[in-house]
């Protein structure tokens, strides 16, 4: 799934903020049971939403995010406040003892 197309139309300049659509389409391959989200060359800036420990969070299995290849598709983030937070956080599902669940990211 090409982040740059519809319906998720991410900048790929690093003009304006990508962190949205580049979560939807993670969120909807992992709700389709998984696939490639594929980042075009360029650079996407992304940050952490307000309050959030995170930019982009993969929880369902089976996700995958890729760029172009090396020297072609950059993560910009421009946030300044960073402690305690990452670019690309994965969650690792986990056993509850019924089924397999999403663990909650700290």
């Amino acid at each position: 799934m090409d982040v740059t197309q519809s319906p998720y139309r991410a900048d790929n300049t690093g003009v304006l903020d990508a962190t949205a659509a580049i979560q939807t389409a993670i969120d909807d391959v992992g709700a389709d049971g998984g696939g490639i989200v594929f980042l075009p060359a360029g650079t996407y800036r992304i940050k952490p939403p307000q309050g959030a420990t995170c930019a982009l969070s993969i929880s369902s299995s089976g996700v995958v995010v890729r760029g172009a290849g090396p020297g072609k598709t950059f993560l910009f983030n421009d946030e300044t406040v960073m402690r305690n937070k990452s670019i690309l956080h994965a969650v690792p599902p986990v056993w509850n003892g019924w089924h397999w669940g999403v663990a909650v990211p700290p």
